[in-house]
């Protein structure tokens, strides 16, 4: 994110300034003081009544560390909102929230739970205390914001304080918080001002005092109400008889806000009327700003036009420290706005809207131009400005940031431009949406004269119609279209050319021509800048791409080095995902086992941002490590986190991937059953695609397993499965896998009785590995082989390499049970209170309870009546015999094993 952008950014986390002319409500602000303890401070009451005042004078005056975020219309979206807590925390804190800044710069969002377990967790480490102050909450209604709310309260970290200031009550738990004395609220009523405040009021901005009758008839027509009050207070700007004129305000005229607003706006020069509506346009402005809307010739005769703003009490609320932004308050801006339609033409106001749109674009706020030049009538504008910025904003994952751009442009539109319609595509592309991509590309297809197209986005279309291709084994076509598309985009070196050529790569790697893949590879690499990032992860991970597909690991391996170095610069953790996983499965081929496990591990921690397939194969890629290194506990703990996690993302295109490797587990547990069951009774289809770069292949599992079942039908299922994936990864020079089709086909043709054929596939096998010490195929088929190695030994077939396959077997022969959750019968355990056979204390368990009823560690203490730190003493304690890692799974688990049954504190 840009320093422009992010100083724009902090205008929204800016706390309202404390002038010298507010009324200090000192018993309100003890009041919210003494409830501090409390997770949540509610101040609900209509626009006008001070609650933004009111807390920002409570953080001043207490000196508490206030995180202050001012909510817009903008922000009633998840991925917006987090954005703004963590950038908010950052700032105050930096350094923290580590994984949470991983979710917000990745293309999409994890799943809320994980979201909110992780923020809850994270800030829980903040040692310091904190208020987070969310103002204007009334603007969110979005389900996923209000349900991370929620969890803040259910699960309140120690030292963060929620305050929350609305127009109107949150559809959040209240009643509960309400019930059990967690909530402190602050109404209307609690706001409105008395006699005395009124009487302070206009002491402060008019330098008039007040007579007791005034203030008591003025308390009585506004009802208290501040805004009312300040606006009666600038009406009385060169009112001569001030006394005569407040008697003429009744309550009528406050219940009529727009009464009182002319009053105030009709005393102001024409020059100064003129640049309020000016102002009102924007939901915040600079001075640079309104010089290029409306002209140096405006502001020249106003040239210290904020000055004056700030000093006539017209609700101007600066956003940043350096008092550069500032905004209206919403009451006088929208006024404002209703008197601009009534005094500007519609025309006139467009044409203000497309020179603030120019402006921000010009400053790189882009969201912003686009907003302005659709208020402005200019569609066309708004995709000109898409047009400069959706390579930028892809490169970086940010496809969220598209989304939301081509949100403000109206489907009709959107369906009939070509350009809007190509960046749908990408977005679909980038979030792993194929079906819906493909669905597009139909309709442009359909409703294009594919030729009309500049060639820019002709080659976009190509790219993506060869893409398709090649996903789905068609090389020569594939290598067509990637051809036709760097040809078209060959005059720009950015992402979409960098797709091309990736693709380009890789197309001829399918169809036989490896040497030229790596070749252009290799030209693309010495004409690349280092400047151009987006280009160069496209063109490295080629270079990775065509080695492992050609199984050649130790060539792969020297271009991890240089992938990883791009791949960081790119500061995208989903591009360092992709390198991640690359790396673990070469160091998983070549048997360097605790090396694999460690880059799969590294690529799990992104795997709510990364590529779902990749989440799941770096996931069984580490599974795959532990078991075979024998740390079969470890192992199934993290397939029983793969299952959770394939539930949340609730991605039903990777069952069969999931069903497939728990077979594959079992196997190598030495508990065959379940695996020949689901490989005899599923259809185990021959899928290009499903091969690749991937660990787990549905059909090679089926093959084991059934291979595994032994019986004469099985053998020749898993025999013809193997010929039919084989015969595949031969057409599309996926070789990665040829060395596990190899070993079991000997396998296969050895249990048929067909010895001398067995044997031969397994020399190809050894001939095949030896060069660069392929081991991990044959220790995975494990000791049914080791007879026919002990032959090939005798024959001195590559003797050194086949001892050393030997020896790897008998040393991982060692089948372990487990419990996976399948949904099978497992044997008794342990109730989770015995702690794994460490009971919890009495005291350990009555804070287990506390903490299940949402209490806070000082609330726990309170009702244990013990110290704060005795409390964190306990948890540790408890934390440790459950093995759980914070206070969300202690609670889960908790509810889920009946933890607390029977006990009563």
């Amino acid at each position: 994110m840009s320093e422009r952008i992010r100083t724009f950014l902090r205008t929204k986390l800016h706390r309202p300034s404390i002038t010298s002319d507010h009324i200090l409500r000192e018993n309100l602000i003890e009041y919210l003081e003494k409830n501090l303890h409390k997770p949540l401070t509610l101040l609900s009451a209509g626009a006008g009544y001070g609650k933004s005042m009111l807390v920002s004078s409570w953080m001043q005056q207490k000196e508490h560390t206030c995180i202050w975020i001012s909510l817009t219309k903008e922000d009633n979206d998840l991925k917006s909102f987090l954005t703004y807590v963590f950038y908010g925390i950052q700032e105050f804190f930096p350094g923290s929230l580590g994984q949470t800044k991983a979710y917000v710069n990745a293309g999409k969002l994890p799943p809320l739970t994980e979201i909110t377990n992780n923020l809850v967790n994270e800030i829980d480490d903040i040692e310091e205390d904190f208020v987070l102050v969310l103002d204007d909450f009334h603007l969110i209604s979005d389900e996923e914001v209000l349900r991370l709310i929620g969890k803040l309260l259910q699960f309140p970290p120690t030292g963060m304080h929620l305050v929350i200031s609305t127009r109107e009550d949150p559809p959040l738990r209240l009643s509960h918080l309400r019930a059990h004395n967690r909530l402190t609220e602050i109404r209307m009523i609690d706001l409105t001002f008395n006699k005395e405040e009124i009487i302070s009021l206009f002491d402060r901005l008019n330098k008039f005092t007040l007579s007791e009758d005034s203030a008591v008839h003025l308390s009585e027509t506004t009802e208290g109400w501040i805004t009312g009050l300040v606006l009666i207070s600038s009406a009385l700007y060169k009112v001569a008889d001030e006394a005569s004129y407040l008697k003429k305000i009744t309550k009528r005229s406050h219940l009529a806000s727009e009464f009182l607003f002319e009053e105030v706006f009709t005393k102001q020069s024409e020059r100064a009327q003129e640049l309020l509506l000016a102002c009102s346009l924007f939901d915040e402005f600079c001075i640079e700003l309104l010089q290029s809307v409306y002209g140096d010739r405006v502001l020249s005769e106003n040239k210290n036009f904020i000055q004056w703003l700030r000093s006539t009490n017209l609700f101007l609320i600066p956003l940043d420290r350096e008092t550069k932004w500032f905004r209206f308050h919403h009451i006088f801006q929208e006024l404002l706005q209703g008197e601009v339609r009534k005094k500007l033409d519609v025309k006139v106001i467009e044409k203000y809207h497309l020179r603030a749109s120019e402006w921000f674009l010009k400053e790189g706020y882009i969201e912003k131009g686009i907003q302005h030049a659709i208020a402005g009538n200019s569609i066309e504008k708004a995709i000109d400005a898409m047009k400069g910025n959706t390579i930028e904003e892809f490169g970086m994952d940010q496809w969220h940031n598209v989304d939301l751009w081509l949100g403000y442009i109206p489907e009709e539109v959107q369906a009939k431009n070509s350009f809007l319609l190509l960046t749908r595509i990408w977005s679909y592309y980038g979030q792993g949406r194929i079906p819906q991509l493909i669905e597009v590309v139909d309709h442009v297809e359909r409703n294009f004269e594919i030729s009309d197209l500049e060639d820019n986005l002709q080659g976009q279309l190509w790219f993506i119609k060869g893409l398709i291709c090649y996903f789905s084994g068609r090389g020569e076509k594939s290598m067509s279209y990637a051809q036709e598309a760097v040809n078209r985009l060959s005059s720009k070196t950015d992402l979409f050319l960098g797709e091309a050529e990736l693709l380009y790569a890789m197309s001829l790697h399918m169809c036989g021509e490896k040497e030229l893949a790596i070749h252009k590879l290799e030209e693309a690499i010495a004409r690349a800048s280092l400047t151009n990032i987006m280009y160069l992860t496209r063109i490295q991970i080629g270079m990775n791409y065509v080695h492992i597909l050609s199984a050649d690991f130790i060539e792969a391996r020297k271009w991890s080095s240089p992938l990883k170095r791009v791949m960081d610069k790119s500061g995208s953790d989903f591009a360092q995902s992709w390198a991640e996983y690359l790396d673990g499965y070469i160091a998983f081929n070549l048997f360097d086992l605790k090396e694999a496990y460690s880059e799969f591990d590294t690529a799990i921690k992104k795997r709510y941002i990364s590529d779902m397939n990749l989440s799941v194969n770096s996931h069984i890629g580490a599974i795959l490590s532990l078991q075979l290194m024998g740390e079969t506990k470890r192992a199934t703990d993290l397939l029983n986190q793969m299952l959770k996690f394939v539930k949340e993302i609730n991605n039903n295109d990777d069952l069969e991937i999931i069903s497939s490797f728990k077979a594959r587990f079992s196997l190598l547990q030495g508990d065959p059953s379940d695996a020949i069951v689901w490989a005899r009774t599923s259809l185990l289809e021959v899928d290009p695609m499903t091969t690749w770069v991937w660990i787990e292949v549905p059909v090679i599992t089926g093959a084991r397993a059934l291979i595994k079942g032994g019986d004469k039908k099985d053998l020749e299922r898993a025999s013809e499965l193997l010929l039919k994936i084989d015969k595949i990864i031969k057409r599309l020079h996926f070789e990665c896998h040829a060395l596990d089709i190899l070993v079991l086909m000997s396998l296969a043709h050895y249990k048929l009785g067909e010895v001398e054929s067995a044997l031969a596939k397994l020399k190809e096998a050894a001939l095949l590995a030896a060069p660069q010490r392929w081991l991990r195929p044959f220790v995975e088929v494990g000791p049914e082989i080791s007879e026919m190695v002990g032959e090939l030994i005798k024959e001195k077939v590559v003797p050194e390499f086949l001892t050393e396959v030997g020896s790897a077997i008998a040393s991982s022969d060692e089948p372990i049970t487990s419990s996976i959750q399948t949904g099978t019968k497992q044997k008794a355990k342990k109730s989770p209170a015995q702690g794994g056979g460490e009971t919890l204390t009495v005291r350990e368990l009555e804070t287990v309870q506390w903490l299940s009823q949402g209490l806070r560690n000082q609330e726990i203490a309170d009702k244990m009546f013990i110290s704060v730190d005795a409390v964190k003493k306990h948890l540790y304690r408890t934390f440790q015999k459950l093995d759980v890692r914070n206070r969300i799974q202690l609670v889960q688990l908790a509810q889920s094993s009946n933890l607390l049954e029977g006990f009563n504190s």
